[in-house]
This record gives C-alpha cells, sequence and structure tokens, in this order.
C-alpha cells in the first residue's frame, strides 16, 4: 500500500496575517502524478491567494526561478472539474477545510510551487499544506517517503 508514493510537505504549518506563506519547491522529478493538499486551521482570515506556479528552474528551496501560474490550478479563477464552476477561494470561516490541487506531471515543468496569502486581520489563518507524489518507481526508505517515522500493518 502506497509503495509508490512519497510525501512532500509543501508548507510547513503557519500562521499567515496579511502574508503569503513560505512554501517549499517540489520537484516533480520520476512523478507521474502530483496532488497537493492545502488544510485551513482556525482562521479569521480568507485566503485571497490560493495556486500553483511551476519552472523548469529553481533559485533555491523556496523559490521558483520566474514562476508561472499553472492552468487550471489557480483558486478562484480555474472551474471545478466535478461541478465546471468557478473554484472558491478559502473564506474567513474555513476554519477545518481541504482544498486539493490535483494534476498529471506530463507537460508540467520540472518544479511547482503553492503559493498562499492572507488578507490582513486580527488573528490570520493558521494553515499547512503536503504534496503526495505518485513515482515511477517507489522509494527504497521512510525517508525517502518524505516521513521522519513510518508504521504498516
Amino acid at each position: 500500500m502506497f509503495q509508490n508514493f512519497k510525501r512532500v510537505q509543501a508548507i510547513r504549518p503557519q500562521v499567515l496575517d496579511g502574508a503569503s506563506a513560505t512554501s517549499y519547491v517540489i520537484d516533480l522529478a520520476g512523478a507521474t502524478e502530483c496532488n497537493i493538499v492545502l488544510s485551513v486551521g482556525a482562521t479569521d482570515a480568507a485566503i485571497t491567494a490560493l495556486k500553483l506556479q511551476e519552472s523548469d528552474t529553481k533559485t533555491d528551496a523556496t523559490t521558483l526561478a520566474t514562476g508561472t501560474d499553472c492552468t487550471g490550478l489557480v483558486f478562484g479563477t480555474s472551474a471545478d472539474p466535478l461541478t465546471g464552476s468557478t473554484s472558491v477561494t478559502p473564506t474567513a470561516t474555513s476554519d477545518g477545510y481541504a482544498y486539493c490541487l490535483s494534476f498529471n506531471t506530463k507537460n508540467r515543468k520540472r518544479f511547482v510551487q503553492l503559493v498562499a496569502t492572507a488578507e490582513n486581520t486580527t488573528v490570520g489563518a493558521a494553515l499547512s499544506a503536503d504534496a503526495f507524489l505518485l513515482l515511477e518507481q517507489g522509494p527504497k526508505s521512510t525517508s525517502d517517503r518524505g516521513y521522519d517515522g513510518m508504521l504498516t500493518a
């Protein structure tokens, strides 16, 4: 079960208040599919931007070199694939909600990065995000799978 999956922490748990999240660049090399899940905790702030950007190169662990928006993966403008209606960004009352960006890596650039920005309020928005990559060949160790510890039964 999950032998060919790898987890990458895209956004470590943090609270945003009038700022963009510190987001880690995800390397898609060897992956065929990717699901990025943003989890929203307690919030009184709307997320004003939630989108995926891509680039052929990265500057460092948290910076794409000339990132561009991925068509179909921009909340607030891209259509929901199940309903066809325009997707919505998390609101100030989206406590406990999860948002997923799912895509095939074919015809994508090598590096992607999740962009999440919250409006300025009293408390802000608590959030985190993980990417789950389906790999052509499965990782050989727990750390290669993106975990510090792992149990299977």
